[in-house]
């Protein structure tokens, strides 16, 4: 970056190349970098919106559901819900170094974030619908949330490009909290809806993630 150094009447302030630029110049010209990325790159973005969507809100509803569905008190519904962020301690290092040492094309990290997905969704369902203990899809879902949350952060330098890493880092972080901050508040509203079992608020919750999940899956294909 180049800088222009003013006189000693200017009190030595170091303006930019951009100060110097009309306002409509330097808001154009952050439109013309935004319509450099391409399409890859938002559906990348879309991938992150639906992965941390289906994710972020179970923190805040998993412990209810367990209390609430399979008779855990409190200790033990919260002891579950460490898991998933338990194995990305474990899981996430050695993927990351795997990735990095047999070059995995960004293709196939889109892949295993799809197939992520995909295991995440399941995982929701069988907590629903079968009668298996709810230790195995919490194992399911921590090494499906590992291997997406991996193989996301890991390609935005391939598909982002260089020169664009700062905006594309501000996008990526925009996208990716608007479910989190919108599906919280929405499942609220199903808590006071009156539904017929076997369907309860707790179960339509959970599938309301897993309808996330498939869909950041579709958007990873």
């Amino acid at each position: 970056m180049v800088f222009k150094t003013l006189t000693d009447d200017d009190d030595g302030v170091e303006l930019s190349p951009i100060d110097e630029l009309p306002h409509q110049i330097r808001v154009g010209g952050v439109v013309a970098s935004i319509k450099e990325f391409s399409i890859v790159f938002w559906l990348y973005c879309c991938t992150g919106m639906f992965m941390f969507g289906c994710m972020v809100p179970f923190w805040f509803i998993g412990s209810k559901f367990f209390q609430a569905h399979k008779g855990y008190d409190v200790a033990a519904a919260d002891a579950l819900m460490i898991l998933p962020e338990g194995i990305i301690v474990l899981v996430a290092p050695p993927l990351g170094f795997y990735l990095d040492r047999m070059n995995v094309s960004v293709q196939a990290q889109f892949m295993m974030m799809m197939a992520g997905l995909l295991a995440i969704a399941a995982s929701y369902l069988l907590l629903i619908l079968s009668s298996l203990p709810p230790l195995a899809p919490m194992l399911v879902l921590g090494a499906a949330y590992s291997v997406a949350n991996v193989c996301y952060w890991a390609v935005i330098p391939k598909i982002a490009g260089q020169h664009l890493m700062a905006l594309a880092g501000g996008l990526v972080g925009a996208t990716i909290n608007v479910l989190p901050a919108i599906v919280p508040l929405a499942l609220v509203h199903v808590d006071r809806a009156a539904w017929d079992p076997p369907v309860t608020p707790g179960s339509v919750k959970l599938g309301v993630l897993a309808g996330l999940g498939t869909l950041g899956a579709i958007c990873a294909a």
